[in-house]
């Protein structure tokens, strides 16, 4: 749209405007509202798939949610900039998309490598690192073992040490009492790959 508009010039017009310096002023045509509300939808049903996809893992949706919050902030700077004089008449959704990116890069990486990983696992899951370190946990695992609670980068072995007994940790029984009776769980390693990536799950 932006590429034809010189032919429609139903994307965007400029007028000449002389407040508060003489200036060329963009005025948004229908065509930019049409496009600007089909990706903004087709990102908010991306965000809403992956909270979907969080909340079927039985991960805590509360860190995706603020950021999908943040990445939609910058909507709310188009209107006010199209509505007042308080911002610039421009598109802020750049802005959302480089939140986006920076909070699963930075923040959320190994999250979304643990949902991509281990989406179709309903047992109880704790994702390891090459290093067996902890990198994640589901619902279940952390119900099941509160020990796991603020022991992300700790070595499962010293976490759980019961179930990292001699020298393979491919299947180990975990005793555990709830409600005044013991049961029994099988711990089972699971490698798991993605890219250049490995990683481990119980």
């Amino acid at each position: 749209m932006k590429v034809t508009n010189p032919i429609h010039g139903q994307y965007f017009t400029m007028e000449a405007a002389t407040e508060p310096f003489v200036h060329l002023n963009v005025v948004h045509q229908p065509f930019h509202w049409v496009t600007t509300a089909v990706s903004y939808m087709l990102a908010a049903i991306g965000l809403f798939m992956l909270l979907e996809m969080f909340a079927e893992s039985e991960y805590d949706t509360r860190p995706l949610t603020g950021l999908a919050a943040l990445t939609g902030l910058p909507v709310v700077f188009d209107l006010v900039g199209y509505q007042s004089d308080l911002l610039l008449g421009m598109i802020y959704s750049p802005l959302g998309v480089a939140v986006f990116a920076i909070g699963v890069l930075f923040v959320h990486q190994d999250r979304f490598m643990a949902i991509q990983l281990t989406d179709d696992v309903d047992e109880a899951t704790v994702f390891l690192d090459d290093d067996d370190r902890i990198r994640d946990f589901n619902y279940r695992a952390a119900a099941l073992l509160p020990e796991l609670n603020d022991a992300i980068g700790e070595s499962i072995q010293t976490v759980l040490p019961e179930i990292s007994e001699g020298d393979t940790m491919e299947q180990k029984t975990l005793e555990r009492e709830t409600d005044g009776s013991m049961n029994y769980y099988l711990a089972s390693t699971t490698s798991l790959k993605s890219g250049r990536r490995g990683s481990a799950s119980y």
